[in-house]
């Protein structure tokens, strides 16, 4: 496997995300269940912020069956070099099936190229976010990071097997809809041990955490909470563009608490005694139709009441189960309100019944080495 995560969460970068740092291990653990630990490598670019913010160097570390290359941490080159380091382990290890979280164009080249030298090896990729459709100034760091995305896509097309987030990514970027299957994603070991704590008394408080960025609502959502004078706290975790603005509204309000970035176990803790957790998406710098919020299933894996707006995406099986407030959180008050009656115990239950049967990586896993086996 191919990914992009840090040896701990405790020293991800500005650019990392905890949520996607907890699929990508979720992954490599149903892959070593399925083949076992000494047929599975994880080959991994730690997410460091470009010197000279970050380290000049990323040095090579490796953990039970992940490596983690060497790589010179500057733009662009990082990429080129880790993707060569990524050729020699694919050469040393010799898998027969290579699957890659997301798309990027050296990454690409390089797992195309060991296929063309290796005749007997698959490729497979799981594109979970897209930012080619962001609208962007002509040359600006956005702009060709679409570019580059836009470029990736295409050489992905060449892959044995897509496994994108949306619908939406297989019309718009024009893969064949026989080498692909949507996967919205599942539940991983962090949304396991919450549902595993059980029904306790929960207090009455929401929690937010995830980045702070417009796209993820964290501003609206504070925004509202203080204009509407919600009488309860409000706990904000994560980092961000955005947390000037929302540290800054704390302080303000007796009601809203913010935390910064904390540990994935802090949050959890937190989470697990919270009566309302949110999980809010908009399409703010990005095409929210090429992505689905991780965290969504951990906050549906927790004990309390589960608040969203109306996501692209949004699972119907678990519609019925979430309290869906309004775009601009005028509603917020009544969805607190709907959030409390579905977070009883009776239907916290069947929520957690349908997220393990229907949203399942191993069952992801298992398709995808079930569908290369039968085109190798």
């Amino acid at each position: 496997m191919v990914g992009h995560f840090s040896p701990s969460v405790s020293v991800l970068g500005k650019g990392s995300s905890v949520a996607g740092s907890q699929v990508q291990a979720q992954i490599v653990a149903e892959l070593v269940a399925s083949a076992g630990e000494c047929n599975v490598l994880c080959c991994a670019m730690p997410s460091l912020p470009h010197w000279p913010k970050g380290p000049l160097f990323s040095r090579k570390q490796e953990e039970r069956n992940i490596v983690f290359p060497f790589y010179l941490n500057v733009p662009v080159l990082k990429h080129l070099i880790f993707s060569l380091m990524l050729l020699f382990e694919a050469f040393r290890f010799g898998p027969k099936v290579c699957i890659q979280y997301n798309s990027f164009v050296f990454e690409n080249w390089a797992l195309l190229l060991y296929r063309f030298l290796s005749s007997r090896v698959s490729l497979a990729v799981l594109i979970q976010d897209v930012h080619a459709g962001s609208r962007s100034r002509f040359f600006s760091k956005k702009w060709f990071r679409s570019l580059s995305e836009r470029v990736s896509l295409f050489f992905a097309k060449s892959f044995d097997l897509i496994v994108p987030i949306s619908v939406a990514i297989v019309d718009d970027f024009g893969f064949s809809p026989e080498k692909c299957f949507v996967f919205q994603g599942g539940v991983t070991k962090f949304a396991s041990e919450l549902m595993s704590k059980g029904r306790v008394n929960l207090d009455e408080m929401a929690v937010f955490a995830g980045a702070l960025e417009s796209h993820n609502g964290v501003d609206k959502l504070v925004r509202q909470w203080i204009q509407y004078d919600i009488n309860y706290p409000l706990h904000v975790f994560g980092r961000g563009s955005l947390e000037k603005e929302i540290r800054d509204m704390a302080e303000r309000s007796e009601w809203v608490f913010f935390h910064g970035l904390v540990s994935e176990a802090e949050v959890a803790q937190w989470q697990a005694r919270s009566l309302w957790n949110f999980c809010l998406r908009y399409s703010i710098g990005l095409n929210q139709r090429y992505f689905f919020p991780s965290k969504f299933f951990n906050i549906a894996a927790a004990p309390g009441g589960v608040i969203v707006n109306n996501l692209y995406g949004l699972p119907d099986v678990l519609r019925p189960y979430l309290s869906v407030v309004d775009e601009g959180l005028t509603q917020l008050k009544s969805a607190l309100d709907k959030a409390r009656v579905l977070g009883e115990a009776e239907f916290v239950k069947e929520r957690h019944e349908l997220l393990r049967d229907s949203y399942s990586w191993r069952a992801c896993i298992l398709t995808i080495l079930s569908r290369l086996s039968v085109d190798k």
